[in-house]
C-alpha cells in the first residue's frame, strides 16, 4: 500500500509539475493550439503509466480530493485573514476566474482521457473534441466582446470558459458513465 502511495504522489507530482509547465507557458506566451496536443499527449503517457502502475482513476481522484481540501482551506485562509471577498481586486477576480477554468480544463482533459481509455483510439472524438474547444473558445470570446478593453473582460471570458468546460466535462462523464454500466 505504502507503495501505491509513492507510486501514485510520484505520477501526480510528475503530472502536476507537466501541467504547471505548460499551462504557465501557455499563460504567458500566448501560446497554439500545438500545444494543446502536447499537454493530451502527456496526458495519454500519465495514463499509460497509471495503468502500469495499477493506478486507477478513483485513486487519482481520492489524491486529488485531498490536495483540493488543503488548496480550500488556504483559500479560505487567505481571504478571511487578509479581507473579505468584496474588497478583491479586478486583477485578483481575474486570476481567480483564470484559475477556476484551468482546473475545469484539467478535469475535461481527465475525463476525455478515460472516456478514450474505454472507447480506444477515435478519430471522432479528437474531432469533436477539437471542434468543441473552438466553440468554446469563440463563445466565450463573443460573450466577453461587450466588455472590449474594459478591466472585467478577462473575468468574464474566464468565467464563460469554465461554465462551458464544466458542461462539457459533465457530458463526457454522462458518456463514460453509460459506457459503463452498458458494457461493464
Amino acid at each position: 500500500m505504502a507503495e501505491l502511495v509513492q507510486t501514485l504522489g510520484l505520477l501526480v507530482a510528475g503530472a502536476a509539475i507537466t501541467t504547471l509547465g505548460f499551462l504557465s507557458k501557455r499563460f504567458f506566451t500566448k501560446a497554439s493550439k500545438h500545444e494543446e496536443a502536447a499537454l493530451y499527449s502527456a496526458l495519454t503517457d500519465l495514463q499509460a503509466k497509471m495503468t502500469a502502475a495499477n493506478v486507477s482513476f478513483g485513486d487519482l481522484d481520492a489524491f486529488a480530493a485531498r490536495i483540493r481540501s488543503k488548496v480550500r482551506e488556504a483559500d479560505t485562509k487567505d481571504s478571511v485573514g487578509s479581507k473579505p471577498n468584496t474588497y478583491w481586486t479586478q486583477g485578483e477576480m481575474n486570476r481567480r476566474a483564470y484559475a477556476e477554468f484551468d482546473v475545469e480544463d484539467a478535469s475535461l482533459a481527465k475525463a476525455v482521457t478515460e472516456l478514450e481509455g474505454l472507447i480506444g483510439e477515435d478519430l471522432n472524438l479528437h474531432a469533436a473534441q477539437e471542434a468543441w474547444v473552438a466553440y468554446r473558445d469563440r463563445e466565450a470570446h463573443f460573450a466577453a466582446a461587450e466588455y472590449e478593453g474594459g478591466s472585467i473582460q478577462p473575468l468574464i471570458r474566464s468565467s464563460e470558459l469554465a461554465a462551458l468546460t464544466r458542461e462539457r466535462r459533465a457530458r463526457v462523464e454522462a458518456m463514460i458513465n453509460d459506457r459503463r454500466s452498458r458494457y461493464g
